[in-house]
């Protein structure tokens, strides 16, 4: 038995139920192709970007740093977007004067870096 003669012998309740289930697949696949779009870009976008945010960094200028992972170019890096958690949260440490120790500073720069690896887990 072919699938034209099986759709042939079906009632309508079948068909129905036959067409839902075709349009759930395609939506599926169409999601599957979307998440591996992603999860390239994010890589790409990732291997292009630590070296950049790294070379800023070891040269001591944050605000540049900041800049780099704000930039268009990385908006699917998950890197990025964990490491501009941590690098704004110590430039705001760093900017507000509240003489924290450096452990607590480190301390508040390491929520915010598990914090946006939260977020940004949920969205891949």
């Amino acid at each position: 038995m072919n699938l034209l003669e099986m759709w042939q012998q079906m009632g309508w309740v079948a068909k129905a139920i036959a067409v839902v289930l075709f349009f759930m697949s395609m939506l599926s696949f169409g999601v599957a192709i979307e998440r591996i779009y992603t999860f390239i870009q994010a890589r790409k976008q990732s291997k292009l970007y630590a070296p950049q945010v790294a070379k800023h960094l070891k040269e001591g200028r944050l605000k540049d740093a900041i800049a780099v992972s704000n930039n268009k170019a990385y908006r699917y890096s998950h890197l990025a977007k964990v490491v501009l958690a941590g690098l704004q949260e110590y430039q705001f440490a760093q900017e507000s004067g509240q003489g924290m120790s450096r452990e607590d500073v480190l301390d508040t720069v390491r929520r915010a870096i598990q914090r946006a690896s939260a977020l940004t887990a949920s969205d891949l």
